[in-house]
């Protein structure tokens, strides 16, 4: 993917994006451990004459409705040209490492099904709302090429 020196890669989500990032300037954690440090890794190879921007903005534990709660801070305020969106893992996790049943999990946690769409919902037009913004997104199927490319033997 060709990238300009104005471009900003902005990562967002759950602890898949944070990626035990470090969370003050250390450059060498700044990214994390996972894919986001992978695709910005390789595209800061392929782009390195135009130095663009990476931001990492995932965090342990989030949950989609966390992620609409810091959009403005996290997403708006930093302008990114290309946005990558990863959460859910957490969604639904909550009521299954706490040994409880799927009732007890809803009675605590009332994300229920109509609430997630909705969540999601509205997480996909304020992602619309930036990439209105945006001249370029990156889908699950770019980052996984991207991904893979560093894996599979050709």
């Amino acid at each position: 993917m060709k990238l300009d020196k104005n471009d900003i890669l902005l990562f967002s989500g759950d602890s898949i994006t944070d990626g035990n990032r470090g969370k003050c300037m250390d450059c060498n954690h700044i990214m994390g451990h996972g894919y986001q440090y992978i695709v910005a890794s390789q595209l800061a190879l392929e782009n390195a004459e135009n130095m663009p921007k990476f931001i990492n903005k995932g965090y342990s534990g989030e949950r989609a409705e966390n992620l609409l709660e810091k959009w403005q801070e996290d997403v708006i305020d930093n302008k990114p040209t290309i946005l990558s969106i990863l959460v859910g893992a957490n969604d639904g996790r909550h009521g299954y490492f706490a040994g409880i049943t799927p009732d007890e999990t809803a009675r605590r946690y009332p994300i229920t099904a109509e609430n997630r769409e909705r969540m999601y919902a509205e997480l996909r037009e304020r992602r619309s709302t930036v990439a209105d913004k945006m001249k370029k997104a990156t889908t699950e199927e770019e980052i996984a090429e991207i991904a893979d490319s560093q894996f599979i033997n050709k």
